[in-house]
């Protein structure tokens, strides 16, 4: 019995090292991906000035990360370098043209702002400042690709169009430039595409409601 009773009492200890191990384990996953799913809060007000880039500043925080883009915006996906961190202060010097993004973090750098939903500020090569989409108040956007502002996408989205026609014009939002490429896109599958020489024209003969068109410029 006595040989029994130790075999019973062993068996058990093991059994509730095994349990505890099921328990603890997925609660260690649960706490780790509760603080990887955490993210500190955004940063507000990004601006220019004064040849510093600033913002207000985030309760709470520990720092700040500061990433920069060597060019303007694009169409397509852009992927923002670490530049430099900074503490104590809500300003950044030593700008160069570029687009630059500022993500903050808490006290023991373990939580980060969204880097991919933090604002976007553009320093152009002239010193002036803009956004990453300008809206020309025509309904097109015009979106630069150029480090030098030199190439540059516009789009434009025509809504209940009875003609079927879009047009995307390079001669916008104070640009004048010629037209390299073009592309098109409709709520309805058939449309046409044609160049002119600073535009580019989409046509939807089923008369599309909505129909896109794009075109690819250089000054």
């Amino acid at each position: 019995m006595q040989i029994f009773a130790m075999s019973f009492s062993v068996t058990s200890l093991l059994d509730i090292k095994k349990c505890s191990q099921f328990i603890v384990l997925p609660m260690l996953l649960f706490f780790a991906g509760l603080v990887h799913a955490m993210s500190f809060p955004a940063v507000q007000n990004l601006q220019i000035a004064s040849d510093q880039l600033q913002w207000d500043e985030v309760a709470d925080a520990g720092g700040y990360n500061v990433y920069y883009y060597a060019g303007g915006p694009s169409k397509f996906e852009i992927t923002f370098d670490y530049l430099a961190t900074v503490k104590n202060t809500t300003s950044f010097a030593g700008l160069q043209p570029g687009l630059y993004r500022v993500v903050a973090f808490n006290s023991d750098a373990t939580i980060y702002g969204d880097l991919g939903a933090a604002r976007t500020i553009w320093l152009k090569e002239g010193g002036s400042v803009g956004s990453a989409n300008v809206d020309s108040g025509d309904g097109s956007t015009v979106t630069f690709i150029g480090s030098n502002n030199d190439r540059y996408i516009v789009e434009t989205e025509c809504n209940n169009e009875s003609t079927g026609i879009c047009v995307a014009s390079c001669n916008t939002a104070g640009n004048q430039g010629v037209v390299t490429g073009g592309y098109c896109s409709a709520s309805k599958p058939h449309i046409n595409g044609s160049g002119g020489a600073d535009n580019y024209s989409c046509y939807s003969p089923t008369l599309a409601s909505v129909i896109t068109a794009g075109a690819y410029c250089v000054k």
